[in-house]
């Protein structure tokens, strides 16, 4: 867990590690796994953020390759409230 104001280089400290580690660097923002209302009365099968969470780390682990390790980084993770 990083924390800090922002542009102090917490993105490029999470890039550094997976790079330095041969492993696949995931940049997420809550946004991005925020759960509307819309979620639930589109076409989406009413997922919840959980269910959003486990589906872009399934995308990632299949990207990433077998054996390769996941570094994620989920910018704002305040906005998923």
């Amino acid at each position: 867990m990083l924390f800090g104001p922002p542009g102090t280089g917490k993105t490029l400290l999470a890039q550094a590690m997976a790079k330095e580690s041969g492993s696949f660097f995931l940049n997420l923002n809550g946004e991005d796994i925020k759960t509307t209302e819309a979620d639930f009365l589109g076409d989406k099968g009413g997922m919840t953020s959980t269910g959003k969470v486990r589906q872009i780390f399934d995308i990632a682990i299949q990207e990433a390759g077998p054996g390769k390790n996941v570094i994620a980084l989920i910018d704002e993770i305040d906005r998923m409230g």
